[in-house]
């Protein structure tokens, strides 16, 4: 299983109050986790791929490549497309029960 590894990168925001202008530098925090190695797929882009409604291996096999080389990847790959239905699924829930 591959880590996952925080990037920092820099926003600045620019704001004039009429005589100067003002730079603030905030850093905001992206996640990305390399599930394939070999062909350098993120889980982002397995995400991605599975909200576009490649919800089969085989289809990602395609489409990215992922598990095309050594196969380390595959059992990972498998756990993102469970997930992402998973969440799909919970997303289309109703919030109500039907009372008869």
């Amino acid at each position: 299983m591959a880590g996952k590894r925080g990037i920092l990168l820099p926003i600045v925001i620019c704001t004039t109050n009429h005589s100067h202008l003002d730079f603030m530098a905030i850093q905001h925090e992206v996640n990305t986790m390399y599930v394939c190695l070999c062909r350098g797929i993120t889980d982002s882009q397995i995400r991605k791929a599975v909200q576009a409604g490649k919800t089969e291996f085989r289809q990602l096999k395609q489409s990215l490549e992922v598990g095309a080389q050594c196969g380390k990847c595959v059992r990972m790959t498998m756990e993102i497309i469970a997930a992402e239905l998973d969440k799909a699924e919970l997303e289309q829930a109703p919030l109500y029960y039907e009372v008869a």
